[in-house]
């Protein structure tokens, strides 16, 4: 009888089984026929010789691949576009609150005589505009700007009664001939093509109550305007203006000049120099925060002052300013010597400069701006 296999369950894990024995002989099994190892297998030279070839041929591939990419990608940066205007003159208006830039080979002329009825408050003429003036009001490469306090000083001028510029435009129907609406340099303006003897062409635009006319009279329309002056127009702004009606007057005891001032500030009034300050220092006869001087050429006369500023200068700015009717030469600059920001103006007997301080209360330069846009010079 063959022997019998009892499974019993021990008391401490009812889920592990284990085996007894009732001491019966176990019939032997067959053994088991376990296969035989694979031997390893070899690559021989020319599977090697091949591995190697098809490794360099994808290097050399993918290499490639990467420098023309490089390439590529080197040729099609852009260079840099340069600016047609840099080092032209700028000539600023603080009174109308204006400034554009100009070739260096221009002229600027200010209170010229511009159209039939009035005079520009500058223009600007090329050299062959400056051969051509001895012949004929009529020049190429001349550009006239006018302002207007108000519309009614264009309705004064052509006996119109508009109210706005738009108004004015339809009304005088005598000497315009068509508009339309544009923009110049992002700011609302209007393409006007104006009649009378001739035909021509003007811009228009508005800023602050004042109106702009920027006048062309040799072309038709704006297609007509060459580069030059299309860049020279990409530079016309408007630059801030404050009210300075309410300023007082300041008349000096010694310099052919009157100026307005906001009140809180002192000035001092001397022989050979005038200056504004932020305050007068109580003890002492000191100034305290001096922004703006008006000095008289004494050892130096003009020549030199200017040369002077330019030794102690650097990074200087020239441009042309207009002040009273007037132009003069502007410089503006960094101080060598502490690194301020300095503006001088040079006039035939005397210069004026603005200075920026470390007290950063009020721009300076802003204040001093306005200062001088209340500059007359009296006999």
């Amino acid at each position: 009888m063959p022997g019998l296999i009892v499974l019993k369950f021990s008391q401490n894990n009812m889920d592990e089984p284990h085996l007894e024995l009732n001491n019966q002989p176990i019939i032997p099994q067959a053994p088991i026929q376990m296969p035989e190892p694979i031997p390893p297998k070899h690559f021989g030279p020319k599977f090697i010789i091949a591995l190697i070839i098809v490794l360099v041929v994808a290097g050399g591939a993918f290499g490639a691949i990467w420098w023309w990419g490089d390439r590529n990608s080197q040729v099609a940066v852009p260079s840099a576009t340069p600016d047609p205007t840099e080092g032209w003159r700028t000539y600023t208006n603080i009174q109308y609150g204006f400034e554009f830039k100009y070739p260096t080979d221009w002229v600027a002329k200010t209170n010229f005589s511009g159209s039939l009825f009035s005079r520009s408050v500058v223009t600007i003429l090329s050299p062959q505009a400056l051969k051509d003036s001895a012949i004929s009001s009529y020049q190429k490469n001349r550009v006239d700007f006018y302002v207007y306090n108000s519309i009614n000083d264009l309705n004064n001028l052509y006996r119109l009664h508009a109210t706005d510029l738009t108004g004015f435009l339809i009304e005088n129907n005598n000497d315009v001939a068509s508009f339309n609406r544009s923009t110049l340099n992002n700011l609302p303006a209007y393409d006007v093509n104006l009649g009378g003897e001739g035909t021509y062409f003007a811009i228009f635009l508005e800023d602050g109550g004042k109106i702009y006319e920027i006048f062309f009279n040799t072309i038709t329309s704006r297609a007509e305007i060459s580069t030059l002056e299309n860049q020279i127009l990409s530079t016309f702004k408007f630059i801030d203006q404050i009210d300075t009606s309410i300023w007082k007057t300041f008349s000096s005891k010694y310099f052919t000049l009157s100026f307005k001032i906001p009140s809180g500030f002192a000035i001092r009034d001397e022989q050979n120099i005038v200056s504004i300050a932020l305050n007068e220092v109580e003890s002492g006869e000191g100034f305290e925060g001096i922004f703006l001087q008006i000095v008289r050429y004494t050892d130096l006369d003009k020549a030199q002052t200017i040369a002077v500023y330019r030794s102690n200068h650097r990074d200087i700015k020239e441009s042309s300013i207009m002040i009273d009717g007037q132009l003069y030469t502007r410089m503006d600059g960094i101080n060598i010597g502490d690194g301020l920001l300095e503006s001088e103006i040079f006039f035939d007997k005397s210069s004026v400069y603005i200075r920026q301080l470390f007290d950063k209360t009020f721009d300076y330069f802003v204040l001093g701006n306005q200062i001088l846009s209340t500059f007359k010079f009296t006999k």
